[in-house]
C-alpha cells in the first residue's frame, strides 16, 4: 500500500517487535525491497 513512510516503519518496527516477543516466523511479501531488505 501506499503508506506514508513513517507510518510504514512503524508498523515494521512493531511486526519486528512482536516476531521476536513471541519466538514467531514472520513472511513479509511485498514488491518494495526497501521494505525486505
Amino acid at each position: 500500500t501506499a503508506l506514508d513512510v513513517t507510518i510504514q516503519a512503524q508498523i515494521l518496527d512493531l511486526l519486528l517487535k512482536l516476531q521476536k516477543e513471541k519466538g514467531m516466523s514472520l513472511v513479509l511479501i511485498t514488491h518494495d525491497m526497501g521494505v525486505v531488505a
